[in-house]
């Protein structure tokens, strides 16, 4: 008597789930919409919460962001070409290259319709990777004249950057960032 009381028990325990499950299933769906008609290929997508990131590749090669409640505007609409880029909440990163200085990692953060972008670092090397965690931002550079990859820090309330990492080897994947913690 107990073994099929158990049995059945447990037949019932598993319908319910599996029903719940199906009609969890079946609830959601997908909205598709269409951010941009140019007629170019878009790549470097990053996405935080409600707001997506994109680079448009046209010469200058800008980057887009939106969200639900902005329209579809560029962000990085001076001479550098804007690539890997970071997004957490507000707060965009991404690798900008200037004829002149070359390479830095560059910060925006949405506000009231105005856009702040700061240069993080002066272009020394190959830097590369730049992520972006709160008020936190990293990436790696490899020193002019050196083989070996160090890792950057910086802290948008502070001024200064600190070397994570300046070991003796290169760094040829993505770091990953997440509030002070970086891999």
């Amino acid at each position: 008597m107990r073994c099929s009381r158990f049995v059945g028990l447990v037949f019932f325990t598993a319908v319910l789930v599996l029903v719940f499950a199906g009609s969890a299933f079946a609830a959601k769906t997908w909205q598709v919409k269409q951010l941009t008609s140019a007629p170019y290929n878009h790549d470097n997508l990053a996405i935080s919460g409600d707001r997506l990131v994109w680079r448009e590749q046209t010469p200058g090669a800008p980057l887009w962001t939106w969200t639900p409640s902005e329209t579809t505007h560029t962000i990085s609409n001076d001479d550098a070409i804007a690539s890997q880029p970071s997004v957490d909440g507000n707060r965009v990163v991404w690798l900008g290259y200037f004829t002149a200085t070359g390479y830095s990692p560059r910060v925006w953060t949405a506000g009231s319709g105005e856009t702040s972008i700061a240069t993080l670092y002066s272009y020394t090397g190959d830097v590369n990777a730049p992520k972006i965690s709160g008020t936190r931002v990293a990436w790696v550079d490899t020193p002019l004249g050196e083989t070996a990859s160090h890792v950057y820090s910086r802290d948008l309330s502070e001024s200064s950057v600190t070397t994570v990492s300046d070991n003796i080897y290169s760094i040829y994947d993505q770091i990953s960032l997440s509030g002070n913690r970086i891999a």
